[in-house]
């Protein structure tokens, strides 16, 4: 049928052709035809009342928000295709509904795709839910990401520490608090991200959150524990705290000192400013 050859609107043509098709009952023409002419809420009502349950999904998706929920509603009544009304919930905006299909009926890939697209715009709770999903599953990582979209940001550090899940440089900055939370909740909460870098060996990382957290004598410890002798020097030049002070001798006395001879002049610095703030020679 060469509608445009002819003169003819190409839709409207093709459109009344599916409607003639359909009233002679020639029913998997006419829902071929509805879906070339785009009359898409045609196309799903014709597969629906003719049990056409495979071609029904690939009219659906394009159809509108409504007509894909009621399409759903439709797999869901057939007690079949769970994957397809999931799939049709989540492309309507259904969220919660169609993680309540996936969990209901353990659609796994169907959950994966969904929370692939979630952001923190989901509700929390919603978020929650999926994460201790993914948990019982041994998808670790995963939940835990959706528990730092859900701001369940100790729960998620427990994981990984439980779970042996690196903390990078981004979930740190992900977990971080923002300006509005309580000084304490914040002091809290960059205190444990700065103790599960140290139990994972992220010294420098962990040397910043404890700073954060307004906790120079931490910073310090996990600074000594790095090893990285410039940035020691750096940090104790800009903090001359007594506790500082002492630490930064003691790396060099225990650490440094035999490999780096360049160090000596530093050391004895830090020395000298310890002794003026009590500390014996034997302090080390």
């Amino acid at each position: 049928y060469r509608f445009q050859d002819a003169g003819i609107n190409a839709e409207y043509g093709v459109n009344h052709l599916a409607r003639q098709l359909e009233n002679q009952e020639r029913h998997v023409e006419a829902v071929q035809f509805y879906g070339k002419a785009q009359a898409y809420t045609n196309a799903t009502r014709l597969c629906r009342a003719n049990q056409l349950d495979n071609d029904l999904i690939s009219y659906a998706m394009y159809s509108t928000e409504d007509d894909m929920v009621i399409c759903a509603k439709y797999y869901e009544e057939t007690g079949a295709n769970w994957d397809k009304a999931i799939m049709l919930y989540h492309k309507s905006g259904q969220i919660g509904r169609a993680l309540e299909l996936a969990f209901q009926h353990q659609q796994f890939n169907a959950l994966q795709h969904i929370t692939s697209n979630l952001d923190d715009t989901v509700e929390p709770e919603t978020l929650h839910t999926c994460a201790q999903f993914f948990m019982e599953h041994q998808q670790y990582s995963k939940a835990v990401d959706l528990l730092l979209m859900a701001k369940k940001y100790l729960e998620a550090l427990d994981i990984c520490i439980d779970k042996h899940i690196s903390i990078t440089d981004d979930m740190a900055e992900q977990i971080s608090p923002g300006k509005e939370a309580e000084p304490e909740y914040k002091k809290v909460l960059f205190e444990r991200i700065g103790e599960c870098c140290m139990v994972q060996g992220s010294y420098h990382l962990a040397t910043k959150k404890f700073t954060q957290a307004g906790n120079r004598v931490k910073a310090m410890r996990a600074l000594l524990k790095s090893g990285d002798t410039e940035k020691i020097i750096f940090f104790c030049w800009g903090v001359k705290t007594e506790g500082n002070i002492c630490h930064g001798s003691k790396l060099f006395a225990e650490v440094r000192l035999e490999k780096r001879p360049r160090n000596y002049e530093k050391y004895y610095y830090f020395l000298h400013k310890g002794e003026s703030f009590g500390f014996p020679v034997w302090f080390l």
